[in-house]
């Protein structure tokens, strides 16, 4: 992240030592880093653009499909930020959504808001969405729990806002059918929207605009094939630097 961006290159100056970095420059020389691994290209000879971006080993390695045979959707909202702005008719049509999603997949949810998504928001989500399809909520305002990774490894098919780019990711490393829900006030900088894009033509999510809220059922396989082997990929551009 941008808070190591000065120390790591000070350091691979100091021990000259070949250095790596992961994210966008913020104006820095990509001259400082022997590798900048980001997900859109900088057009500099030395980054190497990934399919995903990288992440720990425990979340590239989420656990197989667990619970019982009860189909499950696994829903993580956000709110507000990174040029996203979400106001009533968005929540109400996300709730709709979802109500449709649920039916359509003989689903129930598993439903978690966050620390951006606002008491005001929550109430909305709660008047709109069937409470015979909530599975299990968490409703942040209330009572916070961290269950991410628990919906995660419990639902085949994930529904997560576009606002955090790192909650998405993690819905893709989750190898689940991924929708991205989007507000109608939808302005991510260029190197998110960018990124968003490339994942979606990659086929590795479907993107949901709340502006048509009654739009046909997205289609498509639960399950993810040729999913990218990152950890692979960073190897590969590293080994050149270190051996």
């Amino acid at each position: 992240g941008a808070n190591t961006l000065l120390a790591n290159a000070l350091l691979a100056r100091q021990q000259q030592a070949p250095n790596a970095y992961s994210g966008t420059l913020k104006g820095y020389d990509a001259n400082a880093y022997r590798v900048v691994f980001t997900v859109v290209g900088l057009g500099v000879p030395n980054n190497c653009v990934l399919p995903l971006p990288p992440v720990p080993a425990d979340i590239f390695n989420v656990p197989a499909l667990a619970g019982g045979n009860e189909p499950l959707v696994a829903v993580l909202v956000g709110g507000d930020g990174a040029g996203y702005e979400f106001r009533n008719e968005d929540w109400q049509a996300m709730a709709a959504w979802l109500n449709e999603l649920a039916a359509e997949r003989g689903a129930r949810l598993l439903l978690t808001t966050s620390r951006r998504t606002g008491i005001d928001a929550e109430r909305l989500l709660k008047a709109g969405l069937a409470a015979e399809l909530l599975a299990q909520a968490v409703w942040w305002s209330e009572a916070p729990q961290p269950v991410v990774r628990e919906f995660l490894s419990r639902a085949s098919v994930v529904a997560v806002t576009e606002d955090s780019l790192t909650m998405v990711a993690e819905s893709i490393y989750a190898r689940r059918q991924v929708f991205t829900l989007m507000p109608r006030s939808a302005a991510p900088n260029d190197n998110d929207g960018r990124a968003l894009a490339a994942y979606a033509q990659g086929g590795l999510i479907q993107r949901i605009s709340l502006a048509k809220p009654r739009q046909a059922m997205p289609v498509g396989s639960e399950s993810v094939n040729g999913f990218p082997d990152v950890p692979r990929l960073i190897r590969s551009a590293l080994e050149p630097h270190l051996f």
